[in-house]
């Protein structure tokens, strides 16, 4: 009876060591990838996350633009965007044609230091900078609908062009 248990302990153990599917597999964060989450326009491609924007500055390539997403830990929306909007389909394949940067605003390092130099002080801030570092955008707070954010990035976009 004791090895039964302690093999059940054992298998829930490793369920909830594995995630036990509670972790969103689109927002993983890498530096140094190339620049787009995966095939060109790809909307089942996950999201490839710079986590620091001079690495993603220096990928993007001409045509794309970088999007910056400036959260917080605690923030209900910035939560509300990881599972509502940057999960959908047509961000997905926005995000598969241009660099998207993710930068905690209380890191205590790269992404504080930016939230500070650009005073931002409300989260979610979302902002768009074309490939030679232009701001294009500056969106401080969410997005309820993945089609309100593809409105606003394509309209962003089109001014890099």
């Amino acid at each position: 009876m004791a090895c039964r248990s302690l093999l059940v302990v054992a298998l829930v153990s490793s369920i909830l060591v594995a995630g036990c599917g509670t972790t969103t597999p689109t927002l993983r964060t890498e530096d140094g990838r190339p620049a787009g989450g995966g095939a060109k326009g790809d909307p089942n491609a996950a999201i490839v996350w710079f986590d620091d924007l001079d690495t993603a500055r220096i990928a993007a390539k001409a045509g794309q633009v970088v999007f910056v997403d400036v959260y917080t830990d605690w923030c209900s929306w910035c939560k509300h965007m990881d599972k509502k909007v940057f999960t959908d389909p047509s961000v997905r394949a926005l995000a598969s044609n241009h660099v998207f940067v993710k930068l905690n605003a209380e890191d205590g390092g790269k992404g504080e230091a930016f939230a500070k130099k650009n005073g931002i002080s409300g989260f979610p801030t979302l902002l768009i900078y074309s490939s030679d570092g232009k701001q294009l955008a500056n969106q401080p707070g969410a997005f309820r609908q993945a089609s309100e954010f593809v409105t606003w990035f394509n309209a962003a976009a089109a001014r890099a062009a």
